[in-house]
């Protein structure tokens, strides 16, 4: 029987960060992409502390508060285990409605 995953890494959850926590890449209908991380934008807290992102595990649902490349401030909800039902993104913009196909 395989282990059950408990604990992840932002890498595993589809987002590629630089040395000072800036987002290069994010995978295609990962978690980070859900959480609305794009490229450019940087993390500056995880459950309102500064960590070392490359080496801190992630166990549960974490609050991120990211720095736009214009440098306003949001907090994004980052769910690695999460359904994802509601917004989700679709073709590189947040879609209300999931019936929505954009062309």
């Amino acid at each position: 029987m395989p282990e059950a995953v408990t604990s992840c890494r932002l890498a595993a959850l589809g987002v590629v960060l630089d040395g000072s926590g800036m987002v290069t890449t994010v995978s295609d209908n990962s978690p980070a992409l859900h959480a609305g991380l794009g490229r450019g934008d940087r993390i500056l807290t995880v459950n309102g502390a500064a960590v070392d992102l490359a080496d801190d595990e992630i166990t549960a649902q974490v609050l991120i508060l990211v720095q736009a490349p214009g440098g306003a401030t949001r907090h994004s909800r980052l769910d690695p285990w999460g359904s994802h039902d509601g917004m989700r993104p679709v073709g590189g913009a947040n879609v209300l409605d999931p019936a929505v196909a954009v062309f």
